[in-house]
């Protein structure tokens, strides 16, 4: 009984496909053994992007938090389907709004579920997910929730996707409704 087995057990028991595509597969490694922790992926391939990607790259390898920046071009879900296949827990995606305000959107690999996390709690939080010290289902109950792909058909109005707002980043952002999803940006009406 040696070490070849107790791997191949491992690889056996995380791997699936998601539900509805087949062509999808998922390692769920737990993010304590995971082999990279976290993905870092740019919204799109653009100059001022990398300036914070490699800011959140440094601080997490000054933290041994094992991490891989995805900056190959297409879309970011095709990026979020490889870093499943890899086994990748979370990601994070660096955008246009993470210029302005200083927040990331983090994604949970399981669930696909995406928050929205101000920078100053970022490597706080990222380290309590690796070390599975702290829910997903709490971070959802923390921070501002990003619903992706328009109206969810299990929901019967628009007034049940509204996402949940933390307490601490609610005066200072406004979370706007389009055809795509739902986001939040600064509030420009917002005491400093």
């Amino acid at each position: 009984y040696g070490i070849g087995r107790i791997l191949y057990a491992v690889l056996e028991h995380s791997f699936s496909r998601r539900d509805g595509d087949e062509q999808r597969g998922v390692m769920a490694f737990r993010p304590s053994i995971a082999p990279i922790q976290l993905g870092i992926f740019r919204l799109i391939n653009h100059d001022p992007l990398d300036h914070v990607v490699n800011r959140i790259k440094g601080l997490l390898h000054d933290r041994n938090i094992n991490c891989k920046v995805d900056s190959s071009s297409g879309s970011v879900g095709r990026r979020y389907a490889r870093a499943d296949e890899l086994g990748i827990p979370f990601g994070i995606t660096v955008d246009f709004q993470s210029l302005l305000d200083g927040s990331v959107t983090l994604r949970d690999r399981d669930s696909t579920n995406q928050v929205r996390v101000p920078y100053n709690s970022l490597l706080e939080l990222i380290l309590h997910l690796v070390g599975e010290a702290v829910s997903w289902s709490t971070v959802m109950e923390r921070f501002v929730v990003v619903k992706a792909g328009g109206f969810d058909s299990s929901c019967e109005d628009d007034s049940q996707q509204q996402p949940q707002k933390a307490p601490s980043i609610e005066a200072s952002t406004v979370v706007q409704y389009s055809s795509r999803g739902s986001f939040s940006r600064p509030n420009p009406n917002a005491v400093k």
